[in-house]
């Protein structure tokens, strides 16, 4: 599972390619409401989204779900200039 940004959809295309089924949610309570359909074996976080932010998400993936998590932030040169 991965929630909708620019750094995370690249992630994402990789994980793809790599033979992994990638469920995307564009914000923390989309993100939660796939988790009554299927609980993925990781997720991949934006610390910055609208609403709930990545580290409240992350506490309750880890917390309440039992769901390791990947942190990811937007504000790293390397989204920002493709070297991702």
């Amino acid at each position: 599972m991965t929630t909708r940004t620019s750094c995370s959809s690249l992630v994402g295309i990789h994980l793809t390619r790599q033979g992994y089924r990638v469920l995307e949610a564009s914000n923390a309570a989309e993100a939660l409401e796939m988790l009554e359909k299927e609980v993925p074996d990781l997720a991949v976080v934006d610390v910055m989204m609208p609403g709930m932010d990545g580290i409240e998400l992350t506490r309750i993936l880890s917390q309440d779900y039992g769901i390791p998590v990947i942190l990811l932030t937007a504000r790293g040169v390397g989204c920002r200039h493709g070297l991702f």
